[in-house]
């Protein structure tokens, strides 16, 4: 049905409470009026029986997405408060970390260089700007090398009697080896 069906159903509507609504005038309603109004009920009712198929599609299309939204908004409150959860602990292990400020750690390099040839092994104590509560944990590696391509290079360091307040160091060759220089870097942390 048409704009058309629905202003000459609106007519037909209006002229019938007009004929209805005069109290003098007893008519009955013309018989192309009645073939018209069941005319329109025959089309209308389908339409409003598809209408409300449609209605009730969209509304268990609805429920079914309200559905899926409280579950993934469930889902994230729950990962909300796991994080919640994590951000507490690591709160906490921030405020132990802190407590713990004597950690601490200290560096420097060393080692011996000389031309021509100086002698070998080279020992040093180290001494740190401040003690340490126990003694520390020392890396080091080997830092500058400068040598002769006349002989074989063999170089030892060790770093040995690490104390609260440094440590030993002892640089050596052995079997010829021609060193101008040697140097280390080194680390201490702990308490």
């Amino acid at each position: 049905m048409g704009l058309s069906g629905i202003i000459l159903f609106i007519a037909v509507l209006a002229i019938s409470g007009t004929v209805s609504g005069n109290s003098n005038v007893t008519a009955k309603p013309p018989s192309g009026n009645c073939v018209v109004i069941n005319m329109m009920e025959k089309d209308i009712k389908p339409k409003m029986a598809s209408l409300e198929r449609r209605l009730g599609n969209m509304e268990n299309s609805l429920n079914l997405q309200n559905n899926n939204t409280k579950t993934k908004v469930t889902g994230l409150e729950r990962k909300i408060h796991a994080m919640q959860n994590t951000i507490n602990l690591q709160k906490k292990q921030i405020k132990a970390l802190q407590k713990r400020k004597d950690f601490k750690c200290e560096s420097g390099i060393l080692g011996y260089y000389k031309y021509p040839k100086p002698t070998w092994p080279y020992r040093q104590r180290v001494k740190f700007q401040s003690p340490f509560k126990h003694p520390p944990k020392v890396t080091y590696g080997l830092y500058f090398l400068d040598s002769s391509k006349s002989t074989n290079l063999r170089i030892n360091t060790t770093v040995n009697n690490i104390k609260k307040n440094g440590f030993h160091v002892q640089i050596k060759t052995w079997a010829g080896t021609e060193l101008f220089g040697a140097y280390i870097s080194w680390m201490a942390c702990g308490y």
